[in-house]
């Protein structure tokens, strides 16, 4: 009998897992704009056992069957209500006034009061933001301090007609052309408040952009993107509620948004309190349909925010508590994105294996015992399929397995299986790639032997068909890749640490541990991984390997790289694009095709357009055609 049979027989686990709503409360068109103060010094001292009665006076609720649903849909004749998805909290009125005199302040929150989470982006429906996009012949891209204009055919440019401002992102949409730009609003030196600006142009006359609307919403810029012609924003922030720096008027706790300079209601309604928070931070999404300038409907999320994941249709929303007294397991929050935000559960880990609701905390040591924590989130055909860690603590030592998570919303079914390695050696995950009806993770393994450290990297492979879920790890070992020179760890100055690239047909190229070479793999088949290619560094040494790059088709591909100077100093680096083609059965597979220098690689971004493809570096004063 494995884990999910024995707490099935138990009741921890099935249909009674999930609380979800089968029904939704009415649309809004509503918005407000009131502003924070200032973040206020805190120097509230509280009791630890009031804390404790607020988190532990009461046990769980049991989780409602299939036919009871969290949300039950407000009479058409009574105004909206917020979504209901905290078990003690119905207004944020209700929350406010436990936190002041109970603010915790969760570390999760930044040094200047905000609440940056990391966000994973994980389909290709998506569109992301970019600094350079084609419409009807023309290109636009991210100047120095504007925006400009560059007729594709003749390579001419200028500065795009009455665009004067700056632009971090560009996205096209239904024949209009989206810039968003992060800055400083507002607050003080020390404490700076941000904000972020979207503002729309009508393209009818592609050299002369016109605007259309301007929106501004407060906070930290967590995430922007299109799906189905509709741009979502999503922004962070979170001020102190405790009693000394509490303020009056509840109307400087909600988000801030503008339109044209005219202030947008943010009504209660709009305000959805997920859990127990321990303090006040936010994540506000607001929708706007890009073609007529409308705003289709916002929210405002409050809780203890751990990680948000969005698709298309859909965002997720994790929740974690850690204070110095307390760790709560990860609740995931599931809403239904398109017209509006419709709740459709909540995904409990606890309940789900069979674990108590949190753990006290004592002399900052978590107690033995198993502690799950959410990495990835997906979703295919309604089914939310999680990645995650399972740690279990037992005498001093630790044990972490892969995790993986399937929940179906709308029936409340739910599946779970661990995969642990053999020899029980801590480990980090460096990197998933969702696929289709798979994920790849590379984990990077920790272990002493006889005092010394010896880190690696294993591939584990997690299918998916349904509710069902086959875990395989392998034998096969890669390189640990954590940086340029250890200039920098987990992550690119320049983007996400991606250093898995699929070339299709089963081919992918994943970068070795200088990395000064990419080893090449055959993943067709998850339980006889194969390494096709052991690169020992014909690509050259002296480019270290930035993790960007571009798939252009099944045997060629874009990589950016970076030299040192003389001195080996990367302060002072060269920076070009270089294009490969690669053939894994041959004895020389690398074949390098153009190398473009790009000056700075933060300027520099490629599009595709009328089946060619283009680029801009910095300095670009106009976009460059890309032939190879």
């Amino acid at each position: 009998m494995n884990r999910n049979d024995l707490y099935r027989g138990l009741n921890h686990i099935g249909n009674e897992l999930l609380e979800r709503s089968e029904t939704t409360p009415a649309k809004k068109m509503h918005g407000y704009w009131r502003r924070w103060g200032a973040m206020a010094a805190c120097v509230c001292l509280v009791a630890a056992s009031a804390f404790g009665l607020h988190v532990w006076r009461s046990t769980p609720p049991v989780p409602p069957t299939p036919d009871s649903p969290v949300v039950v849909p407000p009479d058409s004749s009574d105004p909206p209500v917020a979504l209901a998805t905290s078990d003690t909290y119905a207004t944020l009125e209700e929350l406010l006034s436990y936190l002041s005199s109970n603010d915790y302040h969760a570390a999760t929150l930044g040094a200047d009061g905000s609440f940056t989470p990391d966000i994973e982006a994980v389909s290709q429906h998506i569109i992301e933001g970019k600094k350079l996009v084609g419409h009807q012949g023309y290109g636009y891209h991210i100047g120095q301090g504007q925006v400009v204009v560059s007729e594709l055919g003749s390579m001419t440019s200028a500065a795009a007609s009455g665009i004067a401002g700056e632009a971090e992102q560009l996205f096209l949409a239904r024949d209009r052309l989206v810039l968003v730009d992060s800055f400083v609003s507002g607050g003080s030196e020390l404490d700076e408040e941000r904000s972020v600006r979207v503002t729309t142009y009508d393209l009818s006359n592609p050299t002369s952009p016109v605007l259309t609307d301007e929106f501004i919403q407060l906070g930290s810029m967590v995430a922007c993107y299109v799906s189905d012609d509709k741009l979502y924003l999503m922004t962070s922030d979170g001020v102190c509620a405790c009693g000394w720096s509490r303020l009056d008027d509840t109307d400087e706790y909600m988000p801030e948004l503008s339109q044209n300079g005219e202030q947008i209601p943010w009504e209660n309604h709009e305000v959805c309190i997920l859990g127990e928070p321990t303090s006040v931070q936010y994540i506000a999404t607001t929708i706007i349909d890009v073609a007529s300038g409308g705003i289709v409907d916002k929210q405002a999320f409050y809780g203890d925010i751990e990680e948000a994941f969005y698709g298309p249709g859909w965002q997720a929303i994790v929740t974690q508590t850690a204070t110095e007294k307390l760790v709560l397991h990860p609740d995931i929050y599931t809403f239904a994105t398109g017209d509006g935000f419709d709740y459709t559960g909540k995904i409990s880990t606890a309940a789900l294996m069979g674990l108590e609701g949190g753990v006290r905390v004592s002399d900052g040591m978590l107690p033995d015992g198993s502690y799950p924590y959410v990495r990835s989130v997906n979703v295919k055909d309604g089914i939310y399929r999680i990645i995650g860690e399972y740690m279990t603590s037992a005498g001093g030592s630790q044990k972490t397995e892969l995790l993986a998570i399937t929940a179906n919303m709308s029936t409340g079914e739910t599946n779970w299986e661990t995969l642990a390695l053999d020899n029980g050696m801590r480990f980090d995950m460096d990197h998933l790639l969702w696929e289709e009806n798979r994920t790849i993770a590379t984990v990077s393994t920790i272990a002493l032997e006889e005092n010394d450290v010896r880190v690696e990297a294993r591939l584990f492979f997690v299918e998916f068909s349904g509710l069902e879920i086959e875990m395989s790890g392998t034998d096969l070992c890669v390189d640990a890749v954590s940086g340029v020179a250890n200039i920098y760890s987990y992550g690119s100055p320049f983007g996400k640490l991606e250093p898995i690239i699929s070339m299709g047909d089963g081919v992918y190229l994943r970068y070795n541990n200088t990395p000064d070479g990419i080893d090449i793999f055959d993943f067709s088949d998850s339980a006889n991984p194969r390494l096709l290619y052991d690169s020992p560094g014909e690509i050259p040494a002296e480019d270290r390997f930035e993790f960007v790059w571009e798939v252009y088709d099944e045997s060629t591909f874009g990589i950016m790289s970076l030299s040192p100077d003389g001195q080996g100093d990367y302060r002072n680096s060269a920076f070009s694009w270089n294009i490969y083609r690669v053939d894994a059965q041959a004895e020389n597979p690398y074949i390098l095709l153009k190398e473009i220098g790009i000056g700075s690689g933060d300027g520099f971004e490629t599009m595709e357009y009328d089946g060619e493809h283009y680029y801009i570096t910095m300095d670009s004063a106009a976009v460059q055609k890309m032939t190879w």
